[in-house]
């Protein structure tokens, strides 16, 4: 969860309204029995984070225009064969025929 200090700072105004707010409903009820509490609580100290030191290597851009990735190859190495698509085909028609038939068959069967 990584929350930024803004995020924090408008938490804790909420909370500390909700607390006004409790101690303004205790006080409208009456009761003086209860202590009164300290609510006003002092922030603490904040660690100080230093920036991690740069690499040690230095990075060079890449020149506009060029790429280091080669695209001379536009699709897949090795075309699809037919038996593999005969088997696609079959795979999907008993996946249909195996979702018709949870939905019609096995309600039948089952009462």
């Amino acid at each position: 969860m990584n929350l930024t200090r803004e995020e924090l700072l408008r938490q804790k105004a909420l909370v500390e309204e909700q607390l006004r707010w409790i101690d303004a409903k205790l006080a409208e009820s009456g009761d003086d029995a209860s202590p009164e509490v300290e609510t006003s609580v002092t922030p603490a100290p904040q660690p100080v984070v230093t920036p991690a030191p740069a690499a040690s290597t230095p990075v060079t851009p890449i020149a506009a225009g060029t790429s280091t990735m080669d695209f001379s190859s536009d699709g897949p190495a090795e075309g699809i064969t037919s038996e593999q698509k005969v088997g696609c085909f079959i795979l999907v028609v008993l996946v249909c025929a195996g979702i018709l038939a949870a939905l019609f068959l096995l309600p039948y069967l089952l009462y």
